[in-house]
């Protein structure tokens, strides 16, 4: 997957709506708790983990234990070292607990 095609399908699993995605220019969109007024740029899921929190919230109990096995698996580590997993690491974790990551 491309950074763009992750980015877009995190937030889309995140409840966003993509609007306006032109070649060259950031994905934009809108989150389902804003008003159509509130059009933003989608977050930026692989290399801020403040958006990678938000992400995090939008998992379930089961799938949040799954999405830590998968952290634990990539980073072939334990869990204590999961918790220091990039953002990327999370990104790439949240769309293969979701079985959304294609190759």
């Amino acid at each position: 997957m491309t950074l763009e095609q992750q980015r877009i399908a995190i937030a889309t699993a995140c409840g966003w709506e993509i609007i306006g995605n032109e070649k060259g220019e950031e994905p934009n969109g809108l989150n389902k708790n804003w008003s159509h007024s509130d059009f933003r740029v989608i977050p930026d899921y692989l290399n801020d983990l403040n958006a990678c929190h938000e992400m995090e919230k939008a998992l379930t109990g089961e799938q949040s234990v799954d999405y830590c096995n998968a952290l634990v698996t990539m980073l072939r580590s334990n869990y204590h070292n999961a918790i220091h997993a990039s953002a990327a690491h999370r990104a790439e974790a949240f769309l293969r607990t979701l079985n959304l990551w294609t190759t």
